[in-house]
């Protein structure tokens, strides 16, 4: 699958990630990409679940301190499930 952002198959080990979405369809995650401003580092983390696929949007790498700020920012954009994940 291709997307507007970079596919990754894992996060970089020590680096803070927001994931702001997980989707099972491809069409999902291309809109949630148009949407978000450009500013921002995305990639989206395919992970094999099951039988299935499902998509991680996530912003990132941050250091830690851009992750919290920008957290708070898109909880208050209206992504009240956005969470922060580490790379291990």
């Amino acid at each position: 699958m291709t997307f507007k952002a970079p596919t990754i198959t894992a996060l970089e080990k020590g680096k803070d990630y927001l994931q702001i979405g997980t989707f099972s369809k491809s069409e999902s995650v291309t809109r949630l990409i148009d949407s978000i401003k450009p500013a921002y580092p995305i990639a989206v983390q395919s992970v094999v679940v099951g039988t299935g696929t499902v998509y991680r949007v996530l912003i990132g790498p941050l250091s830690a301190d851009e992750a919290g700020v920008i957290l708070v920012g898109f909880r208050a954009a209206g992504f009240p499930d956005a969470f922060v994940r580490t790379g291990k």
